[in-house]
């Protein structure tokens, strides 16, 4: 491949690799059953805690109600929901109620070509028509190797997103992705290999060569053809199209430069509640250049020492006017380190990626209690907070467990 074409990473790595285990494997070639590994990931994705600056999976993912998912929601399902799915095999197994033959559709089933754009057509996640068999005596096809593999695809992705990579890093990803390729022909034969697979092996030559992938993935322009398509053209052509395009944009950047003037007046006004309140309502930054500057801004280091999650119960304005102090701060209740912390996540599902994924274990539905206890202090700066963390409730070893991971691209131990 010449080194001066660019495979862009949004389309290759999560409407192409991602996608393609999980609809074109473990949805079509029915390796999911509906009432068994689906049915415990539905699980799975309603007891999981994400950050709201995080996109949301459909509750019903991998069935026809669940919809199309975008590339934003297969890149939330490989880094955030990947390493925590190892229970899938297990949990409540949902009958149905009466008999089923297979639909026609699904005896005619086949694999779908490559897709060709970000915006997914509709119906394109459909899988077997309501008249299918029941499943629930079926017994699994998930091979023993399968999920240990998709763990070595999230590595290699969580890899490849960090902001900053080291050359061992990149090799290491580089040889994830590898391995995870030639292990899916083991699994499932040639059949399931698309171009996509081959054009993965040559992310860490991009990475080298072009820096990191949100330097040049397609993200940002996909974003900005959503918002051209829902201005309404009426169907106009020959300039009128352009014209409009423009008027809307106007239109749109003199509201929000109005929003802006009105939420710099004194914050106990009404002007400045009412602008923040109409910026609050249709703020969505994810994939424009504000995001971008957002998280420029954003400081992440290395941590030393033990690291402590929380849950953030206020949000405290320290200010004074006349010297030009104004910090924000946050008020944390901690949770509780688990108090056996020898064995770990050490022979569970969870021990191969927890390095990568900076995976904690806690105390479920405990907190320390500051002046008691020895505890990290309750009111802590909000620069001083390094990431976001998704929470997941586990039963391990018999006890009640919470498993934290940060959402921060970087490697970095992090707190809430």
């Amino acid at each position: 491949m010449s080194r001066m074409i660019i495979v862009d990473p949004m389309h290759n790595l999560f409407l192409g690799l991602v996608k393609s285990h999980f609809y074109h494997i473990w949805v079509q070639l029915r390796i999911f059953r509906k009432s068994r590994e689906l049915c415990r990931l539905h699980e799975i994705l309603s007891e999981l805690s994400l950050p709201s600056k995080l996109g949301r999976l459909p509750r019903l993912i991998g069935e026809p109600a669940g919809g199309s998912l975008t590339a934003d929601q297969w890149l939330i399902l490989a880094t955030i929901v990947g390493p925590l799915i190892a229970r899938i095999g297990s949990g409540a197994v949902r009958r149905s109620g009466r008999t089923r033959k297979p639909s026609e559709k699904a005896k005619e089933l086949v694999l779908e070509p490559d897709d060709a754009g970000a915006q997914l057509e509709p119906g394109d996640e459909e899988w077997f028509e309501e008249d299918e068999e029941d499943d629930s005596s079926v017994p699994s096809q998930l091979h023993p190797r399968d999920l240990a593999n998709f763990f070595k695809l999230c590595k290699a992705l969580r890899l490849f997103l960090s902001d900053s990579l080291s050359e061992a890093q990149l090799t290491a990803a580089d040889e994830l992705i590898r391995q995870y390729c030639l292990e899916l022909v083991e699994l499932y034969g040639e059949d399931v290999i698309r171009p996509n697979h081959h054009y993965a092996t040559h992310t860490a030559d991009f990475v080298r060569d072009y820096g990191p992938l949100r330097g040049f993935w397609t993200f940002l322009f996909e974003r900005l053809n959503k918002i051209l398509k829902s201005f309404d053209t009426n169907n106009h052509d020959g300039g009128a199209i352009e014209v409009t395009f423009f008027r809307e944009f106007y239109c749109a950047a003199r509201l929000h430069q109005l929003l802006a003037e009105g939420s710099q007046h004194p914050m106990a006004t009404a002007v400045h509640m009412a602008c923040r309140e109409m910026q609050n309502a249709t703020t969505d930054h994810r994939g424009t250049l504000q995001q971008l500057v957002n998280e420029l801004e954003e400081a992440y280091c290395d941590a030393s020492g033990t690291t402590s999650v929380g849950l953030i119960q206020h949000v405290l304005l320290y200010e004074v006017p006349s010297v030009g102090v104004r910090e924000l701060f946050a008020h944390v209740q901690w949770l509780r380190p688990c108090e056996d912390v020898s064995p770990g996540l050490n022979g569970t599902p969870w021990s191969s990626v927890d390095s990568t994924f900076c995976l904690q274990l806690w105390e479920a539905d405990t907190y320390l209690e500051p002046g008691v206890e020895p505890s990290p202090v309750p009111i802590v700066s909000l620069s001083d907070i390094l990431s976001p963390v998704v929470r997941h409730p586990i039963l391990l070893h018999g006890k009640p467990r919470w498993i934290t991971m940060p959402t921060a691209r970087n490697p970095i131990v992090s707190t809430l």
